[in-house]
């Protein structure tokens, strides 16, 4: 996805679910786990997300950085898959 607008709502709350439960069963305490699930989904939508990315030619910015400092936007891209069908 460009970003957490195209990520389907039902996996975010199935990453957070899965997080909360792993740190449960790593017996954290019951305040910390929100927090340790929040931390958990964004981590994984900068995983997913496009321009949570970092730049492959500077990985201190992320795809968004560059983007707002050249006042750009992405309307949409292809991902190509080394040794995939084409």
């Amino acid at each position: 996805a460009i970003d957490e607008t195209g990520i389907d709502h039902a996996l975010i709350d199935s990453e957070r679910r899965i997080a909360i439960e792993k740190a449960r069963e790593a017996g954290k305490p019951e305040a910390m786990l929100e927090r340790i699930a929040e931390g958990s989904v964004k981590k994984f939508l900068k995983e997913v997300t496009l321009v949570n990315q970092p730049f492959v030619k500077d990985d201190k910015k992320s795809v968004a950085d560059l983007l707002k400092a050249a006042d750009a936007k992405i309307a949409s891209y292809v991902l190509y898959v080394v040794g995939e069908g084409i």
